[in-house]
């Protein structure tokens, strides 16, 4: 095992030819940039106890207060949060007494849609003054339903498999 020596370890932090193998290998894991996704925490305790993931997820499910800069960092209304959706609680310890992966499982699909929003958009009248180029070619009599024009031509698979693989 080959250990560098001060100077060459600094030359090659300079260079930024400094790989995850020197990181580990001589330390320094602190040269650099090192990021983590913002979710790290939630999904480190979610893997320990899933229905820990529950409460971290309901804690500030909108977002609108968030938490205390000073002790007690939580309030009222994050409590009320928690305890208005305990039946998510309540299924994810059931589920992670099932043997801890179908709990893991329901919280992590939590996490996932937790974070979607879902937007009705209404059909309004197209308007007529854009300035768009797109002409649409289609005609009022075509179906898409209809496959009459289009013709498709039957292709044996053996010989095809035995003409690409050289009669094998």
């Amino acid at each position: 095992m080959v250990f560098l020596s001060d100077t060459e370890l600094c030359n090659k932090i300079e260079n930024g030819d400094w790989t995850l193998y020197d990181k580990i290998l001589c330390g320094g894991l602190g040269y650099g940039s090192f990021s983590m996704p913002t979710m790290i925490f939630k999904i480190i305790f979610t893997i320990i106890f899933p229905p820990i993931g529950i409460l971290i997820n309901n804690l500030n499910p909108d977002r609108k207060t968030p938490l205390k800069e000073s002790f007690p960092y939580v309030t009222k209304d994050h409590f009320m949060n928690i305890f208005s959706k305990i039946d998510e609680f309540i299924m994810a310890f059931i589920l992670t007494m099932m043997f801890y992966v179908p709990g893991l499982v329901y919280v992590l699909k939590k996490f996932k849609t937790a974070g979607q929003v879902w937007d009705t958009v209404e059909a309004d009248e197209p308007e007529t003054t854009t300035t768009s180029t797109f002409q649409n070619t289609k005609e009022e009599d075509d179906d898409d339903d209809s496959d009459n024009d289009e013709k498709f031509k039957n292709i044996d698979l053996n010989k095809l498999r035995k003409e690409l693989l050289g009669n094998k």
